[in-house]
């Protein structure tokens, strides 16, 4: 990315990781789907911008916050990347992407998605889920690991394809 201007790396890098944001939150889905409370976040997500209880809202509610999260993320990602990319020196790249900012943006997408949600969203508007926000949290930190894991490899599968 520091090869390329700026403005290039910007409207190349920022489209190809909400891409990948959005792969790595179907990704995730499978978790999600799977473990206790796994399904939780996404629902107290969607309480929140839709201003309801999470039990009054419909999956497809959920889910629309979800992707739209996972894409944003994406976003959250390439900016980070793209910073890291201008202050670490070049070491390795691949599909012109370096892979020491690649490896770092997804660790700090992934710690914030983590944080962001376990500790401030669900403490305040987690409603009765705050009883079992162990549960919550643990199924909410495996998932985000599938999501950066999953990050880390579209990201770099589709700036191939898109090359």
């Amino acid at each position: 990315m520091a090869t390329l201007p700026l403005v290039v790396a910007v409207t190349r890098w920022i489209p190809v990781a909400m891409l990948g944001g959005f792969f790595a939150a179907l990704v995730m889905d499978l978790p999600m789907s799977r473990l206790e409370e796994g399904t939780t976040p996404s629902l107290v997500a969607a309480g929140v911008l839709y201003d309801r209880p999470p039990a009054t809202l419909q999956g497809r509610q959920a889910r629309a916050v979800h992707y739209t999260a996972g894409i944003l993320a994406g976003v959250v990602y390439a900016v980070v990347a793209l910073l890291l990319d201008t202050l670490l020196p070049p070491v390795a790249t691949f599909a012109e992407i370096p892979l020491v900012p690649h490896l770092l943006a997804g660790l700090v997408t992934g710690l914030f998605l983590y944080g962001f949600f376990a500790l401030y969203v669900l403490p305040r508007f987690g409603g009765g889920k705050r009883a079992v926000a162990p549960t919550v949290r643990r199924s909410w930190a495996l998932s985000v690991a599938v999501y950066v894991l999953s990050l880390w490899a579209f990201v770099p599968l589709f700036s191939l394809l898109l090359a």
